[in-house]
């Protein structure tokens, strides 16, 4: 996605929230017609505000954060950068996972933890144990969520993008296109 098309698509959300606060408008008026004759009234800073987000990269879109810049929320899944030094050459990869802050009882986290007794420490009162700070690679396709410690450098991170879905032209027709 170029950057006119992801700007473009950044207002048009913003558009269409405000559209759902201005419900003055004629109750058949499309959220894109919407857009098109109220676009020369969004208000300047927005518009500019969007446009220079959608430039550099969203936040929430598809740049790479540097760890040294900030960390995702704990359990958040991600795509990670790392870097791995072996026999003195460097790869680089991505693999999704996530981070743990060391904060995190087990009984409230997503994932199945199997650690060593001695790798954590047990907190007799709860009856439970704390998950250590780390990186982790995570297998988000089968039911139980395992996961394997990242022992190498993590660079930077990313938030995953959203499924790829079939247009619902496309899902409405059995999978076939638009034939007649």
């Amino acid at each position: 996605m170029g950057d006119a098309d992801r700007i473009i698509q950044k207002l048009e959300r913003w558009a269409e929230s405000a559209y759902k606060r201005w419900m003055d408008c004629a109750s058949d008026t499309t959220v894109t017609e919407y857009i098109r004759y109220h676009l020369q009234y969004l208000e300047r800073e927005k518009c500019l505000e969007i446009a220079k987000e959608g430039l550099q990269g969203s936040p929430n879109g598809d740049r790479w954060i540097p760890c040294t810049e900030r960390l995702p929320k704990p359990e958040e899944e991600i795509e990670i950068s790392v870097k791995r030094t072996r026999c003195g050459e460097e790869y680089y990869f991505s693999v999704r996972g996530f981070f743990e802050d060391g904060k995190v009882w087990n009984e409230y986290s997503s994932y199945l933890w199997y650690f060593p007794e001695d790798a954590v420490e047990w907190d007799d009162k709860r009856e439970d144990y704390k998950i250590p700070e780390g990186w982790w690679e995570c297998s988000s396709y089968s039911d139980e969520k395992n996961v394997n410690a990242i022992e190498d450098t993590v660079l930077a991170w990313r938030p995953l993008p959203e499924p790829y879905r079939e247009p619902k032209m496309y899902r409405e027709n059995n999978g076939k296109g638009n034939e007649t």
